[in-house]
């Protein structure tokens, strides 16, 4: 027979174990979660970021170069600005597929995570 000293020892570890666990799973376990979906939505914000700010400089080198050139000068200059806003409507209508095509890929299952 077993004494009851070495039954509560038992049981005490027991219920230790029971609460590291339960802690594990419903504070630490999540937190790791959450850190790891804010991790990604710092990506996607800072790669918007850069893809904005590209976007801003290419439209602007390109409004630059159109004004350099002859044809834009007097009274067709607006037609620079016209192309311009084309060129940004191209690039964001881009983008926007793209990230359409990731988002479907994911939810089909494509994705390296």
């Amino acid at each position: 027979m077993t004494s009851p000293l070495k039954e509560r020892s038992q049981s005490a570890k027991e219920a230790l174990e029971l609460i590291k666990g339960y802690v594990s799973q419903e504070t630490i376990d999540p937190l790791k979660k959450s850190l790891r979906n804010l991790t990604s939505a710092l990506g996607v914000i800072v790669a918007g970021l850069i893809m904005g700010i590209g976007n801003i400089m290419t439209t602007l080198g390109l409004l630059r170069l159109l004004q350099t050139l002859k044809f834009f000068r007097g009274t067709l200059s607006f037609t620079a600005y016209l192309i311009d806003i084309g060129a940004i409507v191209i690039l964001a209508t881009l983008q926007l597929f793209v990230l359409n095509l990731i988002k479907k890929r994911r939810a089909n299952g494509f994705s390296k995570d």
